[in-house]
């Protein structure tokens, strides 16, 4: 992957209506939007698809979430991989989602929404609890078939 040496600020007005400018950055000759400070980043043309108007902030994560994770990573890791205190030494533990992009996910929508860390925490833990109740409905699914 090449990054080119030009970044440049872009203003997206029907797009974004609490910051207006985002940072675009040029990779392999795409454009890509950065969400926060550890630079990850998002295709703009998947990113102008987002109306944060009519949007709630839950949907917004989840979009964000499957934009940078596969649906097979949301299903086995959790935000922490710390072992929750209803299963301690009956569960393992899972894998941790990368901590970098989970947190400027989070970061880019509690500044969009102007809401606090924890409610998108909470959203965050709800869309992997979403997939994982997904994907063990699929495998019940294959195995009755």
């Amino acid at each position: 992957m090449k990054f080119a040496i030009k970044s440049f600020r872009i203003s997206i007005s029907p797009i974004c209506n609490f910051n207006s400018t985002l940072t675009v950055i040029i990779i392999d000759s795409e454009l890509w939007v950065l969400l926060g400070a550890g630079c990850t980043t998002v295709p703009r043309r998947e990113y102008e698809k987002f109306d944060f108007r009519r949007m709630k902030y839950t949907i917004a994560v989840r979009r964000l979430l499957n934009l940078k994770f596969t649906k097979e990573e949301l299903a086995t890791h959790s935000q922490t991989a710390k072992e929750s205190p209803a299963f301690i030494g009956v569960k393992a533990r899972k894998p941790q989602l990368d901590p970098v992009r989970v947190g400027d996910i989070r970061l880019h929508v509690a500044q969009k929404y102007n809401i606090d860390i924890s409610l998108v925490n909470k959203a965050i833990t709800v869309a992997l609890a979403d997939a994982r109740k997904t994907k063990k409905r699929k495998i019940e699914k294959e195995d009755t078939d």
